[in-house]
């Protein structure tokens, strides 16, 4: 497997190419925007321009020719979608919020990887051990096309957790009373509530910690899970 840093652009043998030539992935929409709108200021910008709710098979493919363009695509393909969404992404601002804003960025590509490893993993198979920290390194592009600092991206496993990965059929999922999405309802939990108002690095944190590949035991499926939600 190979990785280009400077161009931000996975080879053909990437883990990222790989898993998202996968179909199955595109049954985790609905899961991603929900996680997504959990977020306050994500949840109001979306009431305020998008307008998914009416057009939502036009909003799926605006979504997925970002996510594909950017995965799969030739460099003129991931430098022209990137460019379009980054200019509809700059009028996307209201009392509270901006699209661009790098804690939002790094919400939302944080649950399209989050969807992505869960979907993956209950329909194909565990993503393998030393693959995992390359998709997650991959993965970066998705906000950082955006304009999310690269250092705000997760840089390995390790940082996706209070504690760092731990096998046991998984990686270490966070606690049942953080914010992560409960594992037998797929709710959002505590960090669904965290105020607008909170500082950017408290809930660039809390993202980080609550988006980590999630445990499972021996034998117990994994649970399901893109698409982004701001307006198009």
């Amino acid at each position: 497997m190979s990785y280009d840093p400077d161009m931000g652009r996975s080879s053909e043998e990437s883990p990222l190419r790989r898993i998202h030539s996968e179909a199955s992935l595109l049954g985790g929409a609905a899961y991603a925007i929900l996680l997504q709108v959990a977020h306050p200021s994500v949840a109001q910008g979306v009431h305020d321009h998008s307008d998914f709710s009416t057009r939502p098979l036009d909003r799926l493919r605006g979504t997925l020719y970002y996510v594909y363009g950017t995965s799969l695509g030739t460099d003129e393909e991931r430098a022209r979608v990137q460019a379009i969404v980054r200019a509809i992404h700059r009028r996307v601002n209201g009392p509270g919020y901006r699209a661009l804003d790098p804690d939002l960025l790094l919400w939302v590509a944080a649950t399209l990887f989050h969807t992505w490893t869960r979907l993956y993993e209950l329909t194909v198979g565990e993503i393998d051990e030393d693959e995992f920290p390359v998709f997650l390194r991959e993965a970066a592009v998705f906000a950082t096309a955006l304009g999310l600092p690269e250092e705000q991206w997760p840089a390995t496993p390790a940082r996706s957790t209070p504690t760092g990965p731990r096998r046991s059929g998984g990686w270490r999922s966070v606690s049942r009373r953080s914010a992560s999405p409960d594992s037998s309802s797929g709710r959002p939990t505590a960090c669904s509530g965290r105020s607008r108002t909170s500082s950017a690095s408290s809930r660039a944190a809390c993202c980080r910690r609550n988006y980590a590949r999630p445990s499972r035991s021996p034998g117990q499926r994994p649970g399901s899970g893109g698409s982004t939600a701001w307006s198009g």
